[in-house]
């Protein structure tokens, strides 16, 4: 499923190859493109889905299952196994499984995490060095001492979310309707879903899928409260509501900038 104009987006992969005696593993990166949404079957059996413009690289040991989340958001379904516990890096937060399913989002370094199924753990790294810089692998997280790791960490069971913005340490874990489940993860049925949004929530969420600028001028204009299921990457309905049903004024200064005013 690729949204619109962008159905023809190249998704790679490329794998670094290391020393076994210097115990380092393999380590493949996969990658999504704007407005591409991939899925992938890694070699134990466990799935990640990517959506748009996502990074995330994996690393498997004959202990430990490792992925780091480097941009964007994945969801996980892990294939069991408690002798070989599957790890998410995200910035400095790190999610421990050993089969569930779930969604991690890295955007603008805020973190968010959905439990769909099973139970996961969140902890935070609390040594000086907080996260990886991209450019290095996700092999350095074996230097990762557990002492570095926040003492309590935070369950999370099916239906459960926290989101963490910038800078912070913590937030409070909140339960989800199925409604609102479905809603967060319905970039996976190619569609955005929105429950009374602000019409900049809702551009800003929209941008992420395409390379049209869309500017709002008028202050007020960002606060406008909007709800509505549209395609991804099918930009016209949601522009067509918005002059139909609030009365904007949607005009194209070219084929990739379009700015809402007020009438």
């Amino acid at each position: 499923m690729v949204a619109g104009s962008l159905a023809i987006a190249v998704i790679f992969a490329f794998v670094l190859m290391f020393s076994q005696s210097n115990g380092l593993v393999e380590a493949t990166v996969y990658t999504t493109s704007i407005g591409e949404y991939r899925e992938f079957t890694l070699s134990d059996g466990s799935i990640i889905e990517l959506n748009t413009d996502s990074q995330v690289e994996v690393s498997y040991d004959k202990n430990n299952r490792r992925v780091r989340l480097l941009s964007g958001e994945a969801f996980f379904d892990v294939m069991p196994n408690v002798d070989r516990p599957f790890w998410v890096y995200a910035g400095d937060k790190y999610v421990r499984v050993v089969g569930t399913a779930f969604m991690v989002s890295l955007l603008d370094e805020n973190f968010e995490l959905l439990v769909t199924e099973g139970k996961v753990e969140l902890m935070s790294n609390t040594s000086s060095v907080v996260s990886l810089q991209q450019s290095e692998s996700v092999n350095a997280l074996e230097s990762i001492d557990s002492e570095q790791l926040s003492n309590k960490p935070i369950s999370l069971i099916a239906g459960q979310s926290i989101s963490i913005a910038d800078m912070e340490q913590t937030a409070p874990v909140q339960t989800l309707s199925e409604r609102d489940q479905r809603r967060e993860l319905s970039w996976q049925e190619g569609l955005h879903d929105f429950s009374d949004n602000s019409l900049e929530e809702v551009i800003n969420q929209v941008a992420r899928y395409n390379q049209i600028k869309i500017e709002i001028t008028d202050p007020e204009l960002r606060e406008l409260r909007f709800g509505g299921v549209f395609r991804i990457g099918d930009t016209e309905p949601l522009f067509d509501a918005l002059v139909s049903a609030y009365g904007v004024q949607v005009s194209y200064v070219d084929d990739n900038h379009v700015i809402l005013s007020m009438l």
